[in-house]
């Protein structure tokens, strides 16, 4: 399957789909979805893992395997807190905002990631941001409509 930024074109594969998404400027971050690789014991998979290519700003290649869940009630009350302490209970910038629901959604949803996957640590936020969007563009195919 690839995807180019909202559009997704279908493409037969075997047992696995790429996903490559392009950004502005000709940023492309890769996605190897493997999860039908990884055995499941329940019918509906909660869980994701993917493979993940993508060449920052400063040239560095940036490869590996993530494995992502399905946000519970309690984990999304989890990455609610997370969140919260990161903006240290005050009103910040949007942008701000924004990174810190990244950052928070991130620790509470990936259960494997890469050795290098330290975000908090990072130069380039266009890498947490591929990781991020894929993880919500797929948890978001669960959402039939609005909450409850």
């Amino acid at each position: 399957m690839e995807a180019v930024v909202d559009t997704v074109e279908e493409q037969p594969t075997p047992t696995t789909s790429t996903e490559t998404v392009n950004r502005p400027s000709s940023e492309k971050a890769r996605f190897v979805d493997v999860s039908d690789e990884v055995p499941s014991t329940t019918p509906l998979k909660f869980s994701k893992t993917f493979l993940f290519e993508y060449k920052a700003e400063d040239g560095k290649n940036y490869t590996g395997k993530f494995t992502c869940r399905r946000l519970t009630l309690g984990s999304l009350g989890e990455f609610g807190v997370i969140k919260a302490r990161l903006n240290g209970g005050e009103l910040v910038d949007a942008s701000i905002d924004f990174m810190h629901e990244m950052l928070a959604y991130c620790r509470v949803a990936i259960v494997e990631a890469p050795d290098w996957w330290t975000p908090e640590e990072f130069y380039d936020a266009k890498l947490l941001r591929h990781v991020y969007d894929y993880m919500r563009l797929w948890e978001n195919s669960f959402r039939s409509g609005g909450v409850g």
